[in-house]
């Protein structure tokens, strides 16, 4: 599933429907997806890595990335 087109698909037609909140307000927006998938908010760390990945100005190829990040943690497969 991780290599498949499948789930690039879903994570850039997410990424394009996600951009323009991610980037308005990058940091309340990172914390909200960790709720979301993770059932918990990022710590400073995981914040920071978010923001560089993210970039600025934020892009749709980006949040795509950050999605992947998110998606390939071992707690997401746990939660989800």
């Amino acid at each position: 599933m991780t290599h498949g087109k499948s789930l690039n698909d879903r994570l850039k037609r997410a990424a394009h429907k996600l951009v323009g909140e991610a980037g308005r307000n990058p940091q309340a927006w990172v914390t909200e997806i960790y709720l979301r998938t993770l059932g918990r908010a990022p710590d400073e760390a995981e914040l920071r890595l978010a923001r560089e990945i993210l970039g600025e100005p934020v892009t749709e190829e980006c949040v795509a990335d950050f999605l992947w990040v998110v998606t390939m943690l071992p707690e997401f497969d746990f939660i989800r």
